[in-house]
């Protein structure tokens, strides 16, 4: 049986854990922090490791406003110990406060996590930071990650980044509906710099992008902690910035290598055309009205979880004949999901708690509120019959295209080129990849 003692600072009974069994006397975690932030915050302690009066100044009125909120003590003390850290550096790297910024908080030395998002509100309710638009906001990004590119290196990446933005601005002029978003730019840089960072600690010898070759490439795909398809996708990434700086001759050769990787997860496998029929004659007994929209409208038409989510009772057009999903062209249903959907319909909650929610899908909880169903309560739904909305939707997709070519992807269910391209060779990769493992074994 624990033991309780009680604090010696303010009288609060603690309960003892079983290696503090043999103390006479304890004090509570509260008033521990209370003490740490007392020593923090001590004027010469914070003066002799903040000189700056400015970055202590603010420090200062960041503890204050951790109290304003409401903070807890142990919360605290935590980020204040962050935020003395921060200030520190913040001291010594900037002349004033009117240097900082988003991005050199984004980019301050050492670990401060726990304290950025908190203390840039702070920040900016203080009018230290400016709100800037998102756009700014990727073109600093970018600019930032540009500069830690070593300078041996950096002239590649700064053409390469300037060729991009010249095209997300021409895409952007053109008002076109699939322009080159700053977000992806800002990704590549992000991993041309990893990239450069590896060359610059494992391959010294390499001082320029024209003196790489295949084996470096290949050695940090796989150092890579990610699945097969990141590493995929990294790679195209790389035999892209290659590609153009072939082009730009700033180098002799494209050396990351262009054979085609995998198409798609190992563990998704389209339905056959039985397994299809089979699930269709079970939805359509309508013992579970729910789970057989969902499932007509992945299996049959091609949903995704969050179109599924984000369907709202006003996209149901014509009694139930049309749905509005929204990144795609109108869904015009068939028999088996009109049915269906006039099932789900009649046994839809109508108590008054389900009158604010505008979705079209409900479960238990989401009729309370006026979010939509997780994610998870849909992959819950289509348990029992072994699959997934995104099985299901692969397997629609692999159908379709399978036995009417790409093109209908891209008009009648809202795929990019490359996306429809890649479920139409899907079975074919799926083919060899089996191949492949049975000469293995």
């Amino acid at each position: 049986m624990s033991r309780e003692l009680t604090c010696l600072v303010c009288a609060r009974v603690v309960a003892m854990s079983r290696h503090q069994q043999r103390r006479l006397t304890i004090t509570c975690p509260s008033c521990c922090a209370e003490r740490r932030l007392s020593e923090l915050l001590d004027p010469h302690v914070l003066a002799e490791r903040i000189p700056q009066p400015w970055a202590r100044k603010l420090i200062e009125g960041y503890a204050q406003h951790l109290v304003d909120v409401g903070a807890a003590v142990e919360g605290r003390r935590r980020l204040v110990t962050h935020a003395v850290s921060l200030g520190a550096i913040m001291g010594t790297q900037l002349a004033g406060q009117h240097q900082v910024s988003t991005t050199w908080l984004a980019t301050a030395p050492g670990h401060h996590g726990p304290v950025m998002a908190s203390f840039a509100r702070f920040l900016h309710r203080e009018d230290v930071l400016h709100e800037m638009s998102a756009d700014v906001r990727q073109r600093q990004a970018i600019a930032a990650g540009i500069e830690r590119i070593p300078l041996c290196l950096r002239r590649g990446v700064d053409e390469y980044i300037s060729f991009r933005l010249d095209v997300h601005d021409e895409q952007r002029r053109r008002q076109l509906a699939r322009a080159l978003s700053l977000r992806t730019i800002a990704t590549d840089v992000g991993e041309l710099c990893r990239f450069a960072r590896h060359l610059e600690s494992r391959h010294r010898e390499v001082t320029s992008w024209a003196l790489v070759t295949e084996a470096e490439v290949v050695r940090y795909l796989l150092d890579l902690r990610v699945g097969p398809n990141s590493r995929n996708v990294q790679r195209w990434g790389l035999h892209s910035f290659f590609a153009f700086a072939l082009r730009r001759r700033l180098v002799a050769h494209n050396p990351v290598p262009s054979e085609p990787g995998r198409e798609a997860p190992a563990d998704v496998q389209p339905l056959a055309v039985t397994e299809q029929a089979a699930l269709i004659r079970r939805w359509s007994s309508g013992d579970d009205p729910l789970a057989a929209l969902v499932g007509c409208l992945a299996l049959l038409h091609g949903l995704r979880s969050s179109d599924l989510r984000g369907l709202r009772l006003a996209d149901v057009r014509l009694d139930g004949r049309h749905l509005v999903v929204r990144g795609r062209p109108d869904v015009v249903l068939d028999a088996i999901t009109q049915l269906a959907l006039h099932a789900y319909l009649a046994t839809r909650p109508l108590a008054p708690a389900a009158g604010g929610n505008p979705h079209l899908i409900l479960n238990d909880y989401s009729r309370f509120t006026r979010s939509p169903v997780s994610a998870r309560f849909l992959s819950h739904l289509m348990r029992p019959y072994g699959m997934t909305p995104a099985g299901l939707r692969a397997s629609c997709l692999v159908t379709v295209a399978q036995e009417n070519g790409p093109r209908l992807l891209v008009d009648g269910f809202g795929l990019s080129a490359t996306q429809a391209g890649r479920y139409q060779r899907f079975l074919a990769h799926r083919a060899e990849h089996s191949m492949a493992c049975r000469a293995r074994t």
